[in-house]
């Protein structure tokens, strides 16, 4: 749930541990912490004393807990991260025992990142190896930059949007993955997870014949589906994990959640293409792939967040590439809850009823 850590608070932690961050500024003095510790973005904060938009670890909350995080390697800092799929090899010893052998290498997670500010503009860079878990021999060798950047609204072009009585910040993130191994021929795949706090809703958009996948336990109840758009209640405490086709999105999700008097919604557009071998998929259905858009619901055991994910661009094997470059945006809304249906129908097609 809500940690509640401020600006401060985080900014305070992270020099108290002596860790390397670099400060994003974003529309309207809103800004966000860019780490060097597992390449995250946290915040956004709208001033020194607001609380992150976006989850973090309640460890931050003081100086003893988050030097223990931070010494024993921790992975759930909060914030967006950046993993690398396929899943089932680079985090996974045995499909099978999927929660019992689960394992987040250190490469990738905190990994060895590089951190430079240049202008308004943040670079992370990280060259790595993963061990395929499976059969514990093959290795893979990678190589990803990412730029952050503050992101105009995307209502700047829009006449009768433009003037409509929200807070707006955002930022773009660009994903540069190159496969250094060619000779240990397998997908990689951009993972781009975002840590979010509950209590709240999921909605994609989509089209045709809704189709899903189910990772764990049934969601049952949890989700509902509208006319043109899926919807799942995030709360925290009850696990699962859903995924939906590229075929039948196209690349806007978002989560709205209740926000002072009035809303928050955040949205986040991608590149999605259903000619993408898309390659995660789940442990007990093997084959099961072409999804983009994914959505983790925490049980509490790592600090009851919620999880708003999306891949990349596929390269190895079949797509014939061996480098991809990927941009994803996240908007980030604040306002009544008439001003806020109104960006709904325009960015997501869904007339929504709160």
């Amino acid at each position: 749930m809500n940690s509640h850590i401020t600006f401060k608070q985080a900014r305070a932690m992270l020099e108290t541990t002596g860790l390397d961050y670099e400060i994003l500024p974003l529309a309207d003095g809103w800004k966000a912490l860019v780490t060097r510790y597992g390449g995250r973005l946290l915040g956004p904060f709208s001033e020194e004393g607001a609380e992150s938009v976006l989850w973090i670890t309640p460890a931050m909350r003081d100086a003893q807990s988050f030097r223990t995080f931070v010494e024993s390697r921790a992975v759930h800092l909060g914030g967006e991260r950046f993993w690398v799929n396929p899943e089932l090899r680079f985090h996974c010893k045995a499909p099978e025992l999927f929660d019992e052998t689960y394992t987040v290498q250190e490469a990738i997670d905190p990994g060895h990142y590089t951190l430079e500010k240049k202008g308004d503009q943040v670079f992370l860079h990280l060259d790595c190896c993963l061990t395929d878990l499976n059969d514990g021999t093959a290795r893979k060798r990678l190589s990803v930059t990412r730029r952050y950047a503050p992101a105009p609204s995307p209502l700047l072009y829009h006449p009768a949007l433009k003037e409509l009585a929200v807070e707006y910040c955002g930022y773009v993130q660009d994903i540069d993955l190159s496969d250094e191994s060619p000779e240990t021929p397998m997908y990689l795949e951009p993972w781009v997870l975002t840590q979010v706090n509950p209590p709240g809703r999921f909605i994609t958009p989509f089209l045709g014949e809704f189709d899903f996948v189910d990772y764990y336990d049934p969601v049952g109840d949890l989700q509902k589906v509208g006319k043109n758009f899926a919807e799942l209640t995030v709360t925290g405490n009850r696990k699962y994990k859903v995924a939906y086709r590229s075929l039948n999105t196209f690349g806007r999700m978002a989560f709205l959640k209740p926000w002072g008097e009035g809303w928050h919604l955040m949205v986040r557009n991608y590149y999605n293409d259903p000619s993408i071998p898309y390659c995660a998929e789940p442990w007990g259905d093997l084959g099961n792939r072409g999804c983009s858009t994914y959505y983790y619901n925490d049980d509490l055991s790592n600090g009851g967040f919620a999880e708003f994910e999306h891949s990349g661009a596929t390269i190895g094997l079949d797509t014939g590439r061996s480098r991809s470059h990927s941009t994803t945006s996240l908007w980030f809304f604040f306002g009544a809850q008439g001003e806020i249906n109104k960006l709904m129908k325009h960015l997501l097609g869904v007339d929504y009823a709160f």
